[in-house]
């Protein structure tokens, strides 16, 4: 069967119709697949399946696609594929394909999309509008050395299976790596409790009110010129979405905890997925880890 896509320029045929594709069916559904860190891998790992095999990408309505420069490319309806391809391993695992499919996991690798590193750049490209207000709200915030700190802590106290870094040193080790003139700029879940965690006029507190802030505290993070990342795919993608190759990204090397630290433990794909979660390949290997 054969559907409809809308700005699918490249690879609409004569007719406007495309014969295989890979989509990712459950983008946007939180409880299931994650917030906006996990969809920004859904659908850079999407990209790179699709290119990788020579065929197209298209995906369901997304709530932040007019926070990007140009929107993905699109369908109205919810694409059947062949098959549903569920992610196997927490490692890069590589995806051929022989007919249409559906990605179901977290595809947590840059290695799912290195091969078109630019291209995913591109797609995630914040709108002229959101690159305005930034600079004219943040402009002189971001002059001089800045260095993105992330916090999340809310959800992690109740989810044993991850490590809760702010009951480590690796805040205060990794901020310790940068220069003295460098200022920090705090994004967490829980700005109250970094404040007393972080003193003194080298930190600058970012406080959002809704979902929706969470988008321009990515954007607001990639100008930065160096990242102290949490165990966290939106800070990942704070980082990784710099493109300076002379930043600094300082990374913890303890990523999870429980049975998500534990060979012992299958992986199970789900979703959700339980079972050891192997980091080996989740971090560019150029990022410091702690």
């Amino acid at each position: 069967m054969y559907f409809h896509v809308r700005h699918c320029e490249t690879w609409l045929s004569k007719n406007n119709f495309i014969d295989r594709f890979v989509t990712f069916n459950g983008l946007g559904d939180n409880e299931k697949f994650g917030r906006l860190g996990n969809q920004l891998f859904q659908i850079a790992a999407t990209i790179g399946v699709a290119r990788r095999n020579h065929v197209a990408y298209v995906f369901p309505s997304w709530k932040y696609s007019s926070f990007f420069q140009k929107a993905l490319p699109q369908t109205k309806f919810r694409l059947s594929a062949n098959k549903t391809y569920y992610e196997k391993s927490f490692t890069y695992q590589p995806i051929d394909i022989y007919c249409s499919i559906n990605l179901s996991g977290f595809f947590q690798s840059e290695k799912y999309f290195a091969h078109c590193e630019n291209e995913v750049r591109k797609v995630f490209t914040p709108h002229p509008r959101i690159s305005e207000q930034l600079t004219t709200r943040f402009g002189k915030l971001l002059a001089g050395r800045t260095c993105s700190v992330h916090v999340r802590r809310t959800d992690y106290l109740e989810n044993s299976n991850f490590t809760d870094l702010a009951s480590t040193s690796y805040y205060e080790e990794a901020i310790g790596r940068l220069d003295e003139k460098t200022r920090f700029i705090v994004f967490s879940d829980d700005i109250s409790w970094c404040k007393r965690l972080f003193h003194g006029k080298r930190f600058i507190f970012i406080e959002g009110k809704s979902d929706i802030c969470d988008i321009y505290d990515l954007f607001l993070m990639a100008r930065c010129q160096s990242h102290i990342i949490a165990n966290s795919s939106f800070s990942w993608w704070g980082a990784w979405l710099n493109a300076n190759p002379d930043k600094i990204v300082i990374a913890p090397a303890q990523w999870f905890a429980g049975e998500f630290a534990n060979p012992a433990m299958s992986f199970d794909p789900g979703p959700p997925h339980t079972g050891f979660h192997s980091t080996k390949d989740l971090l560019p290997e150029n990022w410091i880890r702690i």
